[in-house]
């Protein structure tokens, strides 16, 4: 997965479920959803792992970030996407079934990021063209952590990543869980994309991350 890296965001649980300070002086906060078996209505390992590369810039870099058009997939609680607007990104959406939406919407009010800068909205992997094309333009940065463990969206997945991917878009999608899954994605992933890769690994303290923190990076949209 390459070399390991010991930088690692500080989180902290207190007024809201995660806070999460930016080196920027500013703070990602969210709430996780509550009375809900909902998976995705939580904070998970993959989604601090994302924004500790964008807060490290070996995502992108401030420059690159304050020109890019950024689309989380899965988005949960918001925190990555979240993230991205606080660093400066020039556009966020915020995507995920209808069942996230109140939350997210929560989220983006907590976080005073309620302006034209971002934007939640239902992605249905299995349907996304509609959604997709409804935005104009392709993106240029792509996130989706927690995202995958279910092995038959695998293709539904990296179809809605090609559908929103321009010929300069990258993708990085972390929290793939099982064998089963990881493999399938590793499988496909190259019939959609040109290039596969992955970041360095983050490493917090001594221990070694799981296979399911690694952060996959997906370029070069194929023509299908």
């Amino acid at each position: 997965l390459g070399i390991k890296m010991k930088k690692s965001v500080m989180v902290f649980r207190n007024a809201a479920d995660v806070s999460i300070s930016l080196r920027n002086g500013t703070t990602v906060r969210v709430n996780e959803a509550k009375d809900s078996s909902w998976e995705g209505g939580s904070v998970w390992p993959p989604a601090l792992v994302l924004v500790s590369h964008l807060d490290a810039e070996t995502m992108v870099t401030d420059a690159q970030l304050s020109q890019a058009r950024v689309l989380e997939c899965g988005a949960g609680c918001g925190l990555v996407g979240i993230a991205a607007a606080l660093l400066g990104a020039r556009f966020v959406a915020l995507t995920d079934l209808p069942l996230a939406l109140p939350t997210l919407r929560e989220n983006v009010q907590l976080n005073n990021v309620c302006n034209n800068n971002v934007e939640v909205c239902k992605l249905d992997w299995c349907d996304p063209r509609d959604t997709i094309e409804a935005f104009g333009q392709p993106f240029d940065v792509i996130i989706a952590s927690e995202c995958l463990y279910d092995v038959d969206m695998t293709l539904p997945l990296l179809q809605t990543l090609h559908c929103a991917s321009g010929s300069t878009t990258r993708c990085f999608v972390t929290g793939i869980i099982g064998a089963e899954a990881l493999a399938s994605f590793r499988r496909h992933a190259l019939h959609f994309f040109e290039k596969h890769g992955t970041l360095p690994t983050l490493c917090v303290g001594n221990d070694e991350p799981p296979a399911s923190r690694a952060v996959h990076v997906l370029t070069c949209p194929r023509q299908l």
